[in-house]
Order: structure tokens, then sequence, then C-alpha cells
């Protein structure tokens, strides 16, 4: 009889045992998977973190590059939707779903943050400036020339932005008698000096103009030709 008391003993104590295990490694495996996840999550913050400035100034160029191209600042502003939307992404395809981010523009200059716990990173595009590339362009294009009181350059050169070059040639037919009138055709290029960090060149723009223009010559000519080469390093 003591045998099948030592013996229920003895199993009692194994399933205690048994019991003992399987919770140990239980409890084992959650801090596995949990310190897994952790990992993976610090790394998914790592990579975003690291690449990040690069990634925005990229993108910050391409739009300004296409802005000044097509003279349309708004292609340039596009920045900010396309940061949040990318954002948001990556908050729904990874474990980052604490991530917070922010965005805004001051003129050209594009600032954003994104913060992840007690983590973050962010920065500014500061050396962007395709608004007042554009609007030099525009003025550019709006201008007359009173060619007996000034030349093609003085009439040019206060509407270029200092750190940019124009460069260009104006031509064209004024006809008349002594006092001509007509339109001039213009050529330009407007080139920002300052290189670009993430993408090879300079923001520039190419763009024609047409521009009245008067000239009082003590001539009996029915018409003059104007070809004047354009070259403002400011």
């Amino acid at each position: 009889m003591w045998w099948a008391i030592y013996f229920t003993a003895v199993t009692l104590l194994l399933l205690l045992v048994a019991g003992a295990l399987a919770v140990l490694t239980d409890a084992y495996s959650k801090a596995l998977e949990a310190y897994r996840l952790a990992k993976l999550t610090l790394d998914q913050w790592s990579s975003l973190a690291s690449q990040l400035d690069r990634t925005i100034c990229t993108a910050a160029e391409h739009l300004a590059t296409k802005a000044v191209e097509s003279l349309d600042v708004g292609r340039y502003k596009e920045l900010g939707p396309m940061f949040a939307r990318a954002m948001s992404e990556v908050r729904a395809k990874t474990y980052l779903k604490r991530l917070n981010y922010s965005w805004s523009f001051q003129g050209d200059v594009f600032r954003y943050n994104v913060t992840f716990l007690r983590r973050g990173a962010g920065g500014a595009v500061d050396w962007l400036r395709p608004t007042e590339l554009i609007e030099a362009a525009q003025r550019i294009k709006s201008v007359s020339f009173d060619l007996t009181a000034s030349t093609v350059y003085d009439a040019l050169r206060p509407l270029i932005p200092r750190g940019t070059v124009l460069s260009g040639v104006v031509y064209g037919y004024l006809t008349g008698n002594g006092t001509y009138t007509g339109t001039l055709t213009g050529e330009y290029t407007l080139r920002d000096k300052t290189p670009l960090r993430c993408v090879d060149g300079n923001l520039s723009v190419s763009f024609s103009a047409s521009h009245y223009a008067s000239l009082t010559l003590n001539s009996t000519q029915p018409s003059v030709y104007i070809y004047e080469v354009v070259y403002i390093d400011s």
C-alpha cells in the first residue's frame, strides 16, 4: 500500500513541477516577444530619424525646382501635405503608432518635426527661395524699356535678387521716325547661385518676355534693330 501512496506523491510533485515550468516558459516567451517588438519599434524609429532630413531635403529641392520651372510656387508648397501623408502612412504601417508630427511654412522656410514617446527629430529647409525667383521673373516679364533715358541693363538690374544671375538676350525692331517704339523679345535664364544640397545643380528658370520699348534718335530711318546681351550678376 505504501508504494501507491509514494507513487501518488511523486505524480503530484511532477505535476506541480510541470505546471511551474509551463508558467515560466510562458512568461519567458511573452518577455521575449515584448523585447522583440520593443527592439523592432526602436529600429523603425532609428531608421525614420536617420533618413528624415535627407528625404525632406530631396523632396523640397525637387518641388522647388518644379515650382520655379513652372513659375508656380504652389508646387513647392505641396511639400507640407506630402510630408503629412508620408508620416501618416509610417504610423499606419509600422509599430510607430504613437508617432506625432507637425510642419509649417514661414515664407519659403519649411519646418518639420516628428516625435515618438520621448524621442524627437526635425529641422528646417531654409536655403531655398522659389518665391523670390518667381516674383523676380514676373517683374522682369512686365518691365518696359525707355532706351532714350537708360539701357536694358539699367532697367533690369534693380529687379534681380541678391545672389542670383540673370543671363539672356533682348532683341527686336522698333519703328518710327526719330522716335521709335515697339515690342522687344527677351529670352532669359535666372539662376540662384546657392547650390542645391541634395540634388545636382541650382534653382533656375528660363523664360521669355515681351517688352514695350521706346527710343529717340536723331535719325529718319523707318526702323532700328535692337540686340542687347544681358548678363547681370547680383
